[in-house]
């Protein structure tokens, strides 16, 4: 469920994210920019696919945001492990990775979004499936981010208004 909040920013007060990374230091970004932007109710954090995975499958997290450099083929491989693990959270590719064919082979593993860094809060927002506030404009700071509605084969679900995913550590996170 989305809630206002006092400065008319709106939050995901009870959706838990999960954010991947294989280096602890971008995770640690990846959270503050979460923490900041979007008020998540929990966000956990997995460092291999192997730690994805079972944080997933066991906490079932609506969003994992995911850098795919891991090394990239290991990053692939977390996209296409997480999208078959039901409930399917929305999967958000959130990289320094801007190529066509990097891009294109995220998407087709199953990522539900992809976002390229540095990403601006409109774009971030949207790749999560959040609704900008009203007074916001749209600019996003790094370009065009990929994503794939619901209408292009995923079912839609959650309190998002599209599909949701996540990758989290609930035994190890804080809440915000």
């Amino acid at each position: 469920m989305q809630a206002e909040h006092s400065e008319g920013e709106v939050g995901l007060d009870d959706v838990r994210i999960v954010a991947v990374d294989s280096r602890r230091e971008r995770r640690q970004v990846i959270r503050r920019l979460l923490e900041h932007f979007l008020k998540p109710a929990e966000i956990a954090e997995a460092d291999s696919r192997p730690s994805a995975i079972e944080l997933v499958h066991r906490c079932h997290p609506d969003i994992v945001v995911v850098e795919i450099q891991m090394p990239l083929e290991e990053g692939l491989q977390t996209i296409a492990a997480l999208s078959v693990l039901e409930p399917r959270p929305r999967i958000v590719v959130y990289s320094f990775h801007h190529d066509a064919a990097t891009i294109l082979a995220a998407l087709d593993r199953g990522a539900d979004a992809y976002v390229t860094k540095p990403a601006g809060l409109a774009e971030l927002r949207t790749a999560c499936g959040m609704p900008l506030p009203e007074r916001s404009p749209v600019a996003f700071a790094a370009g065009p981010g990929v994503s794939r509605s619901p209408q292009e084969g995923r079912p839609a679900r959650g309190g998002l208004g599209t599909r949701s995913p996540s990758t989290i550590d609930w035994a190890t996170s804080t809440s915000s």
